[in-house]
């Protein structure tokens, strides 16, 4: 059997009692060190060589983030000696909040959470060794941070010329976030098949920069992966978002009838949400064409860390008992319905409208308005559902206020027509 090499990118020296703790948890297999910082120090060499005294210490540039540094150390070795690699690095510390697939981190943390998806355990090591040296999977990624091509689009845009550049044709969606995984040596070697200078990676980068090479690489070793022939397996997680943020998100509760076809660009235009607070739940109302399949087949990676939730009925459902069946299901207090009216306009409708209202303590209904670009319209729609389900349970708000809000709906559609007429290149 051949080796593990890990690979660490040293950059914040505080985080190094966390990252060999958790190194601790490496198993039953042969492994080898490569520590990458920007800066030696000699008590950080120290600890590192007295936790493994043959680990490789190399100083690098401060250029390309985590990823050069990656580049020079997997040139650096034969990867014929490894059949697979452990990418891990310190991250940033932000006392802030971000918002990834439905769950909730504060940036202080969020790095920990990666390397714990992969370190935190003896058995959960051994777990991702056995999943990536099994044959076809390339790639092992918690899956609250596998992200879908949808934002920074400079970013996607550098990513299609260099796909163009290597002559990559593949069409794979997503992209791991905070670039932390196991890889197999196989897609490594192929990837230092490609010309990727060093000059390509401006110095002195900031955190938040974009549309550098280290982001487009980022983005490049699911493609590449894919390409390959490799599967990408997503590590399911369990971790509950606290109570107390639950007021912050949104589900969208979608119900669907045999409209497979119409299902996804409804499920595109939600997913393309600049707000990333909320959850997707489709009900099927007992559908006999292809919508589970499809659903699997194109988002797959969103059922996995559940940010679209599925529910299939064997029996046939009208429209009100579905909506129950989604509101029993759903996992936040702000519930949007909206099952007619998804449209383009809908991504800036539920951004604007999270910007407008204080959510904290209030449970929010939308059905049948139809969203718009227009700010001004937006405060009015939300005062007014606001208003109308305030304290209100809503179960009891469907089946007793459901004509109530059809009319708002309605007043809402008419002041539409006569004051706000979005144009296609809003």
């Amino acid at each position: 059997m051949k080796k593990l090499l890990v690979h660490v990118h040293l950059y914040y020296f505080e985080q190094l009692p966390y990252i060999l703790n958790s190194l601790k948890n490496i198993v039953d297999c042969e492994w080898d060190l490569f520590v990458s910082v920007c800066d030696f120090n000699p008590n950080i060499s120290k600890s590192i060589l007295n936790f493994k005294p043959d680990a490789q210490i190399i100083k690098v540039e401060n250029k390309g983030y985590d990823i050069l540094p990656f580049l020079k150390i997997i040139r650096s070795v034969n990867l014929e000696d490894y059949d697979c690699v452990l990418k891990i690095h310190t991250k940033n510390k932000k006392n802030i909040f971000i918002n990834l697939n439905g769950y909730k981190f504060t940036d202080n943390f969020w790095g920990e959470h990666l390397i714990d998806s992969y370190l935190k355990s003896k058995k959960i090591f051994k777990r991702n060794l056995q999943l990536i040296r099994t044959p076809d999977i390339g790639m092992v990624a918690d899956s609250r941070f596998i992200l879908r091509f949808l934002h920074t689009p400079d970013d996607n845009l550098f990513l299609d010329v260099l796909k163009n550049r290597f002559n990559i044709k593949s069409d794979y969606k997503y992209y791991l976030a905070g670039t932390m995984f196991f890889i197999k040596s196989d897609i490594l070697k192929n990837l230092l098949t490609y010309q990727i200078d060093d000059d390509e990676f401006p110095s002195e980068q900031k955190t938040n920069d974009e549309a550098t090479m280290a982001h487009v690489l980022e983005r490049f070793f699911t493609v590449l992966t894919d390409y390959l022939g490799y599967k990408i397996y997503p590590l399911p997680n369990n971790d509950k978002l606290p109570k107390k943020f639950y007021n912050e998100f949104f589900s969208v509760i979608l119900t669907v009838y045999n409209n497979s076809s119409g299902l996804e660009g409804k499920i595109n235009n939600i997913l393309n949400n600049t707000c990333k607070n909320y959850e997707l739940v489709i009900v099927d109302q007992g559908s006999s064409d292809n919508t589970e399949e499809m659903l699997k087949a194109n988002y797959n990676i969103e059922l996995i860390n559940k940010q679209i939730k599925f529910i299939k009925s064997d029996k046939k459902l009208d429209d009100k008992q579905a909506q129950k069946i989604g509101l029993k299901n759903a996992k936040f207090n702000n519930i949007v319905f909206d099952n007619k009216t998804i449209n383009k306009y809908f991504p800036v409708f539920i951004s604007e409208t999270y910007k407008c209202l204080n959510l904290l303590g209030f449970k929010i209904l939308f059905k049948n308005i139809n969203p718009v670009v227009s700010m001004e319209l937006y405060n009015l729609k939300s005062t007014l559902c606001f208003q109308i389900h305030k304290n209100e349970e809503l179960v009891d708000y469907i089946e007793q206020l459901t004509e109530t809000v059809i009319a708002l709906g309605q007043k809402i559609n008419t002041l539409e027509n006569q004051q706000f007429k979005p144009s296609d290149n809003k």
